[in-house]
C-alpha cells in the first residue's frame, strides 16, 4: 500500500511504470526482492525511485514508529548502579548498521554520555531459581551468552556454597567472538562453573556445534536431567540453536535414558511445564 501511494509522486515514466509492475498481484514476489535490495528502509526506496519526492505528511501516515529492542541483562542485580547488556553489530550488505545496535555503537565510541531510554519488560520463567538452587545446564550461542553470564555473576558475587553448574557454549572463532571469556575462565577458576563446554564452528576443517559437545557428553548430560533434576536454560538463535538442541537433547534421552522417541518427548515437554526447561531465543 505505501508503494501504491508513493506512485503519486513519481514523475519519471520507467520508474512509475516499474512501480506500478510492482504493485501488481502477480509481482509478489519481484516486490519482496526489492524491498530486500533496497534494505528495507524509506530511504533505500526513495533511492530506487529518485523522480519520487512525496510530501512528509504522506510518509508519516504511512511509516509505523521504530519499535523496541530487547536485551537480555548479562549482569548481575548485586552490581551496583550498573546494568550491561550485550549486542552484536548488525551490518547490512550496504554497509548500513542496524538501527539500534549501530546506534549504541555510536555511543560507546564517541562517549558521549548520552542517555539511553529503557524499560523492563516483565519477568518470565528464564531466571535462576531461589534457594535451594538446584543442578543448571547452560546452552548458549553468540550473544546468547548474555543473559548466563549475569547468573553466573550473581552466584560469584553471592558467595557460599553453589550447586554445580554446567555451561555449553559454542561460537564461530576462539580469538574473534568468545565473548566474556577472561569472566567465564574466572568463573571455573572460582568453583562457581563446574563444567565448561566449548565448540567453535569455523576453527579447522569441521564445523562443531553445541549439540555436538551434548552428543559427545551424552552419558552425563542425561544423568543430570534423569538423577539430579538439573534445570536446563537454552539461550540462543530460535532458526537454529533451539531446534538443534532440543533434537539433541530427544536424541540423547532416546539413546542413554530408554526411553522411546514418544517417551522423550513426552519427558521435553513436562520439562518444560516445570520451568525446568526453559528457552530464550530470537529470530
Amino acid at each position: 500500500l505505501f508503494l501504491k501511494s508513493l506512485a503519486r509522486f513519481v514523475t519519471d515514466p520507467q520508474e512509475l511504470e516499474k512501480i506500478q509492475q510492482l504493485c501488481a498481484p502477480k509481482a509478489s514476489q519481484e516486490y519482496t526482492d526489492l524491498i530486500a535490495g533496497a534494505g528495507a528502509t524509506l530511504l533505500g526506496l526513495l533511492d530506487t525511485f529518485p523522480s519520487c519526492q512525496p510530501p512528509v505528511e504522506i510518509i508519516l501516515e504511512n511509516v509505523p514508529p521504530l519499535q523496541p529492542r530487547f536485551y537480555s541483562i548479562s549482569s548481575s542485580p548485586l552490581e551496583s548502579n550498573k546494568i550491561e547488556i550485550t549486542f552484536f553489530v548488525v551490518v547490512h550488505n550496504d554497509g548500513r548498521k542496524g538501527v539500534c545496535t549501530g546506534w549504541l555503537q555510536r555511543l560507546i565510541q564517541n562517549k558521549t554520555g548520552d542517555l539511553v531510554p529503557f524499560y523492563f519488560r516483565q519477568p518470565t520463567k528464564f531466571r535462576l531459581a531461589t534457594e535451594p538452587p538446584p543442578p543448571t545446564i547452560l546452552i548458549a550461542t553468540g550473544t546468547g551468552i548474555a543473559p548466563f553470564r549475569g547468573f553466573l555473576q550473581h552466584r560469584s558475587l553471592l558467595g557460599g556454597d553453589h550447586e554445580r553448574i554446567w555451561l555449553f557454549y559454542g561460537c564461530r572463532y576462539p580469538d574473534r567472538d568468545y565473548l566474556y571469556k577472561k569472566d567465564i575462565d574466572s568463573y571455573l577458576q572460582q568453583g562457581v562453573l563446574t563444567k565448561l563446554d566449548l565448540a567453535f564452528s569455523r576453527e579447522g576443517e569441521n564445523k562443531n556445534y553445541v549439540q555436538h559437545n551434548i552428543d559427545r557428553h551424552g552419558v552425563e548430560f542425561v544423568d543430570w536431567l534423569l538423577k539430579i533434576d538439573a534445570q536446563l536454560f537454552v539461550c540462543g538463535d530460535a532458526k537454529t540453536v533451539q531446534k538443534d538442541v532440543k533434537a539433541a537433547i530427544i536424541n540423547n534421552l532416546i539413546k542413554h535414558g530408554c526411553m522411546s522417541e514418544a517417551g522423550a518427548d513426552d519427558f521435553v515437554r513436562e520439562l518444560e511445564s516445570r520451568a525446568k526447561f526453559v528457552v530464550d531465543a530470537w529470530l
